[in-house]
């Protein structure tokens, strides 16, 4: 076996480039004989750039190293290096001479060293085209001579083999510490054997069992300790295990790595192949086509797993490292065959038959793809298109046009859209991994631990939420054109630390830039596209992995699978539920954008808001500064809750204490006013009931509320005219909520009677009141649920009294606020006005 190796490194290196050269040092102040050898293609690619090795003990290491070298790059496991051996024959002690009290280079040794690391690499690297990976390598003495590269805090060699050393005073413990405090990636081989020299095999394993004590993920060591190999013989087995150490990332994918790494994935072929040879990149700075083995490894590992979208992506990497070769299209074209489309299939054939043949792929081939396609394309007669009728107010299906739709009762919103163009596939192709069907569970059986949710770093979305997002949900966020729809959720895609992909169809990225800019937030993790055609954007969506997708809108998107045009009732059902099969499969959530119609509806179909998970409502007036957020549906939370921003010029700002909008900051007191304590789902809030009643100037007197049920108000001003006496009948009433939200909560009433009385009687309500009650019709106080959260509120904000209904039962002991209790409507009125 010994001399059939032996025999493989000398007929390699008969064919090699190897001349030797006389090197005149001005640091050794003699002429030393070097010899290079050269890759045989060396002269045949002019651009390439190659490794080097230097050799010492050049004389008689040269000729091994590069026949294992040369027989290595045949079978393309090692790279094609550059080596050059430098002749120490008769100098080798006095090039490695060191200072015995101090362990490092003295006299010849030092300008030795010099010489390699001064004069002949620099003469190397600008003679010959060489990478910017260097090994040193050397036997015995010259072995520990080498490890002096190590000392430096940068070392020049980025590879050291280390065959049998003998090494210098101290360099068991130097070693291992600065390789320990290295932060350059660097390889470390050392050999010896049972047979070796009996001083060089302690000092070798101390200084093997220090390295191994080091922690330090740059460093790749490796320490080999033969049987039955001598000092000498141990180099031969030596050369090919250090250099297969070194370059083992070199490699191509063999049929174990394929096997046990790559046909195992669930997905992800092609980054596989990328990172591959992005650690070749990095470990090794060789930058090398990808070889076409590997081509064929990936593309096996893709049809074997059904992951033929991938194989687009593998087009991609084709295309970059072999651009005028057929090999991206035929990818392309294999990837549309084996999702069914075979006219896309035969034209990405046809196109690949124009270009270069590659490896196995010849025209002759392309050309029998091309007519095996194109007689698949020409079998399938062009079927029916279906077609269906939709209403487009409320999403009606019908078989026929009519002039009615039975279930909203509009006139003429009836049209025809084509429902199927082709036969539909999954959002993803057939990767998706099949997992077993459900199976019914005791109730008592199924986890009940609560759903984790993403933090959107909104405290007012995350309220109305329900504490943030759910993932793989499905959100819809609907409201009038320009109330802030697009700035909330962009803002909010800035500033969350999670990957965000925000696509938009009805904006451009530039705009969109500007937009971010004037909200003066940036993020690494915010991904823009601007794309309407969901196969796209799922193409996207899986080569950037995002771990929130954002579309604005659901009514700009289509898909091929249906005919009808964007924004349709079909589109928007079948997009919606394409994301919504996404969000469920990835676990992925995904947020929607919603237009409405002029009713104040989200636009599309009704089912649209049954299918997602949760719908919020973005309410304000766009001539005003405040917005309220509003959950009309929520699985996974309340309904109750509102979220309150402010629009300013840099974006929306939370607006986490209601009060400060909702109530008026003025000096003085002002008749017709009144602050009501009211609740939003868990959340108490402040409210500024204003009033104004006048003298009727025209025979029907004006009821008008804003913000506020107007059947209500009528009903409040019976009972006070009924029950406590005033006439109001023939008086115009106005009554406004200021701050432009809307209030149901009937625990507001009794702030409305006193505002409507102040502005009666002209007499202003002290500031320092508050009021928490509903009315009857007999007009008494009612009371109203949770009274002990409102008086904590206006406590909170100092209001000095609050109004409640005496039957309430308060909880609250030793508050710093008067909780003034009241019967009837005709109570309050003495209290606040004699």
């Amino acid at each position: 076996m010994k001399q059939l190796f032996l025999l493989l490194f000398f007929t390699f290196s008969m064919f090699s480039q190897k001349t030797t050269e006389s090197f005149i040092s001005e640091k050794l102040g003699e002429t030393r004989e070097i010899t290079i050898g050269l890759p045989l293609t060396y002269d045949q690619n002019p651009t390439k750039k190659y490794p080097l090795l230097i050799l010492l003990d050049g004389e008689y290491l040269f000729d091994p190293f590069y026949g294992a070298m040369d027989y290595g790059a045949y079978w393309d496991d090692l790279p094609e290096t550059i080596i050059v051996g430098i002749n120490q024959r008769n100098t080798r002690m006095d090039d490695c001479f060191y200072a015995s009290d101090t362990g490092l280079p003295s006299g010849k040794g030092a300008d030795f060293f010099e010489f390699i690391g001064g004069e002949l690499l620099p003469y190397i690297e600008k003679k010959y085209r060489t990478a910017p990976f260097h090994i040193i390598a050397g036997h015995d003495t010259t072995a520990g001579f080498l490890n002096f590269f190590l000392y430096k805090d940068n070392p020049i060699f980025d590879a050291y083999i280390s065959l049998s050393p003998e090494l210098a005073p101290e360099m068991e413990t130097r070693i291992p510490a600065q390789l320990a405090n290295s932060k350059k990636a660097l390889f470390y081989y050392q050999s010896s054997a049972d047979v070796d020299i009996r001083q060089l095999r302690e000092p070798i394993k101390n200084l093997d069992a220090n390295i191994k004590m080091i922690s330090n993920s740059d460093i790749d060591y490796k320490y080999d300790a033969f049987q039955n190999a001598s000092h000498y013989s141990l180099v031969l087995y030596s050369i090919p295990s250090a250099l297969y150490q070194i370059f083992d990332s070199y490699k191509p994918i063999s049929s174990s790595e394929f096997t046990d790494k790559i046909a195992t994935l669930p997905r992800g072929y092609v980054d596989y192949l990328i990172k591959k040879y992005d650690l070749i990149a990095d470990k090794l700075s060789l930058t090398i086509p990808v070889r076409l083995n590997d081509f064929k490894a990936i593309e096996a590992a893709i049809l074997k797993n059904k992951a033929y979208n991938e194989l687009d992506k593998l087009a991609e990497v084709a295309d970059k490292n072999y651009p005028k070769s057929m090999l991206a299209s035929y990818q392309l074209g294999l990837m549309y065959e084996k999702m069914g489309d075979a006219k896309r299939a035969a034209s990405k054939y046809q196109r690949a038959s124009q270009l270069e043949e590659i490896g196995n792929l010849t025209k002759d081939m392309m050309f029998d793809k091309y007519d095996s396609m194109l007689s698949l394309t020409t079998k399938k007669i062009m079927s029916k298109v279906k077609t269906s009728f939709f209403c487009q107010n409320c999403g009606a299906q019908y078989a026929k046009w009519q002039g009615q739709c039975n279930s909203c009762k509009e006139w003429n919103t009836i049209a025809e859209e084509i429902i199927q163009k082709q036969e539909k596939v999954a959002w993803k192709s057939e990767t998706t991994v099949t997992s077993k069907a459900p199976k019914p569970l005791k109730i008592n059986e199924i986890d009940s631990t609560q759903e984790i949710r993403m933090d959107t770093t909104d405290s007012e979305l995350n309220r109305v939420l329900g504490g943030g997002i759910v993932p793989g949900s499905l959100i819809l966020l609907g409201g009038e054109p320009g109330i802030g729809k697009s700035t909330l959720l962009l803002q909010i895609s800035l500033k969350l630390p999670y990957k965000t992909l925000y696509v938009s169809g009805e904006e451009s990225q530039k705009q969109i830039k500007m937009r971010a800019e004037r909200i003066t937030t940036t993020s690494d993790n915010c991904y823009i596209l601007t794309e309407t055609k969901t196969q796209n954007i799922f193409k996207q969506i899986e080569a950037i992995a995002p771990e929130i997708v954002i579309i604005d809108s659901i009514q700009t998107l289509h898909t091929d699978y249906i005919e009808s045009t964007a924004g349709s009732i079909s589109q928007i059902r079948e997009t919606t539920a394409e994301l919504i099969k996404f969000a469920k499969e990835t676990n992925i959530p995904v947020i929607l954008i919603g237009h409405i119609t002029k009713d104040g509806n989200i636009a599309g179909p009704k089912i649209l808001e049954h299918m997602v998970d949760t719908v919020l409502q973005f309410e304000g007036d766009r001539n005003h500064v405040y917005r309220i957020l509003r959950s009309l549906k929520n699985r996974f939370g309340s309904t109750a809750e509102i979220g309150i921003y402010e629009m300013l010029g840099s974006g929306l700002r939370e607006v986490s204490n209601p009060s400060e909008i909702l109530i008026s900051h003025k000096d003085e007191e002002l008749s017709g006013t009144a602050i009501a304590s009211t609740l939003e789902g868990m959340r108490p809030l402040m409210i500024e009931i204003q009033s104004l009643v006048s003298t009727a100037v025209y025979g029907t007197p004006q009821r008008s509320t804003t913000g506020y049920n107007a059947k209500r108000l009528n009903m409040i001003l019976a009972v006070l005219e009924k029950r406590a006496g005033f006439r109001l009948g023939a008086k115009d009433v106005f009554l406004n909520i200021t701050g432009g939200i809307s209030v149901d909560d009937p625990a507001i009433d009794l702030a409305v009677v006193a505002a409507i009385l102040s502005s009666n009687e002209d007499i202003p309500v002290d500031k320092g009141f508050c009021f928490a009650g509903e009315v009857g019709l007999s007009g008494e106080i009612r009371p109203v649920n949770r009274v002990d959260q409102r008086i904590q509120e206006a406590e909170k904000l100092g209001f000095s009294t609050i109004f409640v209904s005496k039957y309430n039962k308060i909880t609250s002991k030793n508050t710093g606020i008067k909780i003034q209790l009241v019967a009837k409507i005709e109570d309050v009125a003495s209290m606040l006005f004699g």
